[in-house]
């Protein structure tokens, strides 16, 4: 179930995008909010490890732990990202939450540690599995790390987070991620393309960009509607090409 933001609502995380590189998509992908009032969780510090999630924190360190994770986002609110994180590891050493390492996740990110953000991220899974952070790990795996495949199958797991959410918004949320995520097949198919026509993979993320793209647009998103057409018309360019060189070796034999 997803918890109340107090900062910021859910933007729609991609725009439309036929880009090939993934720095061209990154100028369209948009992260999930940048500070959330729900619970993540590792140490903000590079040096701390992950505090056991079977210890039972007091009720003075839940209680703190909250004061410092609303100072951090007071913090952020007011353009102190640094003092904003340090409040965020605090918080987490008291009392280790998705919330913190979340909004900790984002906040590295904004500063250009993409690393630090993924493994605040990728460690809040373990507490829960939110699609907000799916989508971010997604967004930066594609955008960073330059791997497709793992960044689609990190929004296949948001969907179902989605799905299984008793938010009012789910239905909402799960289009959004759709949409992010055949936007991204779409790029990948289309790097793939840049590099090499024959390759047999690019159908298949073409496929997947408009089955994704279909779901968005049937779950309201207008956005969808330019990218799907455009994603069709690369696979209908893609199958002739086969064809034809298909019909050619046939006649050559």
């Amino acid at each position: 179930m997803f918890a109340a933001r107090t900062l910021a609502r859910r933007a729609l995380l991609v725009a439309a995008t036929t880009a090939r590189r993934p720095s061209a998509v990154a100028k369209a992908l948009r992260l999930t909010p940048s500070v959330s009032t729900r619970s993540y969780a590792t140490a903000v510090d590079d040096s701390a490890a992950i505090p056991n999630k079977t210890n039972t924190p007091s009720a003075e360190d839940v209680a703190a732990a909250h004061a410092r994770l609303q100072e951090g986002n007071d913090a952020l609110t007011a353009g102190n990202p640094q003092l904003a994180l340090a409040k965020y590891g605090e918080s987490i050493k008291l009392q280790p939450t998705t919330e913190a390492l979340y909004n900790a996740g984002n906040v590295y990110f904004q500063l250009g540690r993409a690393d630090d953000a993924i493994q605040c991220w990728t460690d809040s899974l373990q507490f829960e599995e939110q699609p907000d952070t799916l989508v971010n790990l997604a967004n930066v795996t594609f955008m960073v790390k330059r791997d497709s495949d793992a960044a689609l199958a990190l929004y296949d797991r948001a969907v179902a987070a989605a799905r299984a959410s008793t938010a009012p918004d789910a239905a909402d949320l799960v289009a959004e991620i759709h949409y992010n995520l055949g936007c991204v097949a779409d790029a990948a198919g289309s790097m793939l393309a840049n590099d090499d026509p024959a390759d047999a993979r690019i159908k298949g993320y073409w496929e997947r960009a408009r089955d994704a793209l279909e779901m968005a647009e049937q779950g309201g998103i207008e956005q969808a509607v330019a990218p799907l057409k455009n994603v069709n018309a690369k696979l209908v360019g893609y199958n002739a090409r086969v064809l034809a060189a298909s019909s050619s070796s046939t006649s050559s034999q």
